[in-house]
This record gives C-alpha cells, structure tokens and sequence, in this order.
C-alpha cells in the first residue's frame, strides 16, 4: 500500500551489522595466511599481537593509526611482508621500555629505526644468494633474528 516508501527504512534495511558484532577481516589473521597474501590489515594484526606478547602492553600507534597504515603500506611495497615481520621483531626484541615510552610501533621503527628493515632484507635474500654448501639447514626466523 506504501506508494511511496520511507526511504530511511530501506537505508536502514541495508546497512551492515550493529557497531561492535562485526567480525575481524580474515586478512587480520596473520598466522593462517602465508607472508605473500599480507596486507596492512594483517600487518598490523601482527605488530599489535607481538607487542602485547613481549612487552605486556596494549598497542598503540605512532601518530594514528591512519598514518601508521600508510607507513605499513610503504614498508610492504618496499620490502615484502617477510622483511618487515622479520624486522619488527628484532627491533621489538631490542628496544627497551621507559617510562616516557613504554611502547614500540611501527611507525617508530619505520621512522627511525630504517637500518633494521635493510639488515632484515639481507638476512632473507642472504640464503637465497649465499653459499650452497648449507643445503641441509633450514633458516627459521628466529635463527635470521639471531643473526640480525
């Protein structure tokens, strides 16, 4: 009988999920998918899990989390989500908290902390282009941090 129908009820009808009941983006689950499927998304999954593993803090970002976003997107253009994991970790592994700075992002060590993502770089493409006489042992990450 409605000619002409409410038009905020079919915006309503349309919209998604209460604010809140929303599920995670499966790129957010870092551990599933492999370092070629990376986004953003799941980049910063990660650095907020391995923050609050190390350093028992919740993960802040180093501006907002719009220019950390960008900051990501620059790294894994860059490096590969590899590379970027691999130096995040050594960095968080390295940094030490004070009371001013409690946390470590991204973002700082995106932007000061430049020289871990080229040595992370070379401890990936290092297997890769080195001797071939170490054909029988495996590189994980924590041996690759190690040589960081």
């Amino acid at each position: 009988m409605d000619a002409f129908p409410n038009p905020d009820m079919t915006v309503a009808q349309t919209r998604g999920p209460v604010k809140g009941t929303r599920k995670a983006p499966a790129t957010a689950n870092y551990a599933e998918l492999p370092y070629s499927k990376w986004t953003v998304t799941t980049l910063g999954a990660y650095c907020k899990a391995r923050h609050e593993a190390v350093l028992k803090l919740p993960y802040e970002p180093f501006r907002n989390y719009g220019a950390e976003s960008r900051m990501m997107k620059q790294a894994l253009h860059k490096y590969g989500a590899e590379v970027v994991a691999l130096a995040y970790d050594f960095e968080l592994k390295q940094y030490r908290p004070s009371p001013q700075y409690p946390g470590f992002s991204f973002g700082f060590a995106w932007s000061w902390r430049k020289n871990a993502f080229s040595r992370a770089y070379l401890a990936v493409s290092k297997p890769a282009s080195g001797d071939e006489s170490d054909e029988g042992s495996e590189t994980t990450t924590e041996s690759q941090v190690d040589w960081l």
